[in-house]
């Protein structure tokens, strides 16, 4: 029998989650003010089925949230942690204006050559979803579209995933800077301005915030 060409369907994240998905956050990317179990909590209180578990597999990990404080957090106004305040829920938005922050996307060894590339069956899911949440909206409501897509890539891989596959173009050029000790190999964030000992750190990124906006260009992704 051919294998499949993905993982299971995801479950929804839950507050057992929380704690692994911040710790390996801050390993990747050591900010001065990380994430909380309770802003998860806030992210994730009307639709945990964003925060997409693919048990074994890996984890894609966005933000559901209402325009107005998406266009905030693009113009760097405000952090992921600010987030909180603007959480999209489907039974109240009459409109239906849906931004997405994509804030975590890892796969495991079990997701093999066999299966689709991540992104894309991260996509698939995400349309599906938003299916699901239409259906059940009342008909008064307008329908659930996306407009508008954001990522803060710190790898060259999560550049070239948001650029390619999610269409999203770079807002800002870089201010923040990923190097990791030669020695004991812990990551550190360094500014622009900062002078670094190129025997003692190694760079392996840098912080781009990312974005796609409109309705016509996030339904050419979603």
């Amino acid at each position: 029998m051919a294998q499949p060409s993905r993982p299971p369907l995801p479950r929804p994240i839950d507050a057992g989650d929380f704690d692994a998905l911040i710790k390996n956050d801050v390993e990747l990317y050591p900010t001065e003010n990380p994430l909380t179990p309770a802003v998860l909590s806030k992210w994730f209180a009307h639709h945990p089925e964003f925060g997409m578990m693919y048990d074994g597999f890996g984890c894609c990990v966005f933000v559901p949230l209402v325009p107005s404080t998406w266009q905030r957090f693009i113009r760097k106004e405000i952090e992921e942690a600010d987030l909180v305040d603007g959480i999209f829920d489907a039974a109240a938005s009459a409109s239906g204006d849906l931004c997405l922050h994509l804030y975590h996307i890892e796969k495991t060894s079990q997701w093999s050559r066999a299966y689709d590339r991540m992104a894309n069956v991260v996509l698939d899911d995400v349309r599906m979803l938003i299916a699901r949440l239409n259906a059940s909206r009342p008909s008064p409501l307008a329908a659930i579209r996306v407009v508008g897509c954001s990522a803060l890539a710190a790898s060259d891989a999560g550049f070239k995933m948001s650029r390619d596959v999610f269409h999203m173009t770079l807002l800002f050029e870089p201010e923040e800077f990923l190097y990791r000790h030669r020695q004991d190999g812990h990551v550190a964030i360094f500014q622009k301005s900062d002078v670094i000992s190129d025997s003692e750190w190694i760079k392996i990124g840098e912080a781009r915030l990312m974005a796609v906006e409109g309705e016509e260009a996030c339904a050419n992704v979603f």
